[in-house]
């Protein structure tokens, strides 16, 4: 038997490689290299979060935390355990959505404050300049 192998051997090698070049085709997929190294971290409010943009929210919990701010920090970091990659990003969806709110808030307390003004401007004894 083993005669025979080593006498058909070129023959052999070259069967076998026709027969695993089908399979290698079949279980080795074509990558997605776009979703591979993506510079998108996550969507928040319809807006794309950048990963450097999340770096920076991240440099900013290690900031706090060093500063002291530790209440801060796990008001924004509420739920992530010892996690630290859980809790980075805990603290990143949670910061983007209290400064989205924000400033919808800010803007709708000027957009107030305004409404405030004119009716204000309207009393005869209010001769104060805003």
């Amino acid at each position: 038997m083993m005669k025979l192998l080593r006498k058909h051997r070129q023959w052999l090698m070259i069967v076998i490689a026709i027969l695993a070049i089908p399979f290698v085709f079949y279980f080795v997929q074509k990558p997605d290299y776009g979703a591979i190294r993506s510079d998108q971290f996550g969507r928040v409010y319809d807006r794309n979060v950048s990963m450097m943009e999340a770096q920076q929210t991240v440099r900013l919990f290690n900031l706090a935390q060093a500063l002291g701010m530790s209440d801060f920090v796990q008001s924004l970091t509420v739920g992530a355990g010892q996690n630290q990659n859980q809790a980075y990003t805990e603290f990143i969806l949670n910061l983007l959505v209290l400064r989205s709110r924000f400033t919808c808030i800010s803007w709708r307390r000027r957009v107030r404050h305004q409404e405030i003004h004119r009716f204000c401007a309207k009393w005869p004894f209010a001769k104060w300049s805003w």
